[in-house]
């Protein structure tokens, strides 16, 4: 089965119209609200498909696939600066360093937790972000998961798991939630890996990453190893 991605637009929209003050509750985190301009480029300002040849309403991709999850897009400069004939820069570290991983790239959605685009270059996350902007985002998140229904969620740094956390204290052990956990004891025991079976999240694989961008420095060879062995491993 097949999710046409102009849909998880459509929902987006509708959640858009359905929530009072809706720009404040951006403004007040520091963002924008902002999507669909760009066709090759993390959802939502990107279609969320990262192949050469896809226009945003031609979009889709097969549910039980990889849901790829980042932080946020970036800023509005980035968009302006960097993101020319509607494409994010395939050199860009993030997609750059997720292609090396052994993603089926037709199958795999790369989104955001947090929506809309950074005013300034300060990082959204669950400290400096207002309540009713992240639980405008979670909610959002649900209805990407429930659309696109993937069967593994790879999360892309330590801000995407602690706003998870935050959310579903029951789904996560208490070793995921620690704050200064090294990624060395994240990977320790696969600890990396979390199967969730909950009514909210649904049933399927979490995989707690460090962050694509600080690959160079964040993904040692015996981590890049496991990290690719779980995406060959799971997606059987």
């Amino acid at each position: 089965m097949k999710v046409k991605i102009i849909e998880l637009f459509e929902a987006y929209k509708s959640q858009v119209n359905e929530t009072p003050n809706v720009a404040d509750v951006f403004s007040k985190s520091g963002m924008v609200n902002r999507v669909k301009e760009l066709d090759y480029g993390f959802f939502p300002l990107g279609s969320g498909i990262l192949t050469k040849k896809c226009k945003v309403e031609e979009a889709e991709i097969e549910d039980r696939g990889i849901m790829v999850l980042g932080n946020d897009f970036g800023t509005c400069e980035y968009l302006s600066t960097k993101c020319e004939n509607k494409r994010e820069n395939e050199k860009n570290p993030t997609i750059n360093n997720l292609k090396t991983i052994g993603l089926e790239i037709e199958k795999t959605f790369f989104s955001n937790f947090f929506l809309g685009l950074r005013i300034t270059g300060k990082m959204c996350d669950n400290r400096t972000s207002l309540e009713d902007y992240k639980s405008f985002c979670n909610k959002f998140f649900l209805t990407q998961l429930k659309m696109i229904n993937p069967s593994i969620v790879i999360c892309l740094g330590k801000p995407v798991r602690f706003i998870l956390c935050d959310f579903f204290e029951g789904a996560f052990s208490e070793d995921i939630k620690r704050k200064n956990m090294t990624y060395k004891e994240l990977f320790k025991n696969d600890k990396h890996l979390v199967k969730i079976d909950d009514p909210k999240l649904g049933k399927r694989l979490f995989v707690f990453i460090p962050h694509p961008s600080w690959a160079h420095r964040n993904w040692p060879e015996d981590i890049l190893s496991k990290i690719k062995l779980s995406v060959k491993n799971e997606a059987k």
